[in-house]
């Protein structure tokens, strides 16, 4: 077991914690940080080794809120989707040997409809093609969390999308709303003038044969 000579020194958008590793970056302890408005929540579990790409020890995990409107490029999300909260994470170059997790709570405020019209995914931005990708998730309806996991650090949003609605049923236009009567109505219109034409060819004939008699 190396010494315990280094701490993981981790800051949540202005919520500073530290968390004990060996000098070859192993941890040993649990490492569950929060953000001081309660969004954002980072957690890497014990054994866990954290290091640069270098393979040093990691020292230091930073994280920010981003404006998406305000980064260069502008971080522009998949068509017909909205940008709930976006973070950012550094150092990019840190590895772990285990998953990691991210757990993103929203405010029902903060959502462009009701959570029932929405889809709610979790994303990272691929820096190469500055495209989002979608993460697996895990989702608590009670507390509103979404949870992905991930093995690097990056840039991590979560993104509402609209619920696809069942394919309407197409109405009638008033044209065939009006068919729809119109042709029994022609057809009783048509017996009528049928019955009454009878009607009247045996009357002529009656009234012919009647003055042949005489």
């Amino acid at each position: 077991q190396p010494s315990i000579s280094l701490r993981l020194h981790i800051n949540m958008i202005g919520q500073k914690t530290d968390w004990l590793c060996t000098s070859t970056g192993k941890l040993l302890e649990d490492v569950s940080a929060t953000s001081p408005d309660g969004r954002l929540t980072l957690r890497i579990y014990r054994d866990t080794f954290v290091l640069y790409a270098n393979g040093e020890p990691l020292t230091e995990i930073n994280s920010t809120a981003v404006d998406p409107l305000m980064t260069a490029p502008p971080l522009i999300p998949p068509t017909g989707t909205y940008l709930i909260y976006v973070y950012e994470f550094l150092p990019e170059d840190a590895n772990f040997s285990k998953p990691i997790e991210i757990e993103v709570t929203y405010n029902l405020s903060d959502l462009p409809k009701s959570p029932d019209e929405l889809t709610l995914r979790m994303y990272v931005l691929n820096d190469a093609l500055n495209e989002w990708e979608a993460l697996p998730w895990l989702s608590d309806i009670e507390t509103n969390p979404l949870i992905c996991t991930t093995s690097h650090l990056s840039i991590y949003a979560l993104i509402a999308a609209p619920l696809e609605g069942p394919t309407p049923i197409p109405q009638p236009t008033s044209l065939e709303q009006h068919s729809y009567w119109m042709l029994p109505t022609l057809i009783l219109f048509a017996a009528a003038l049928m019955f009454f034409t009878y009607i009247l060819f045996k009357r002529r004939r009656r009234s012919t044969a009647s003055k042949d008699r005489d």
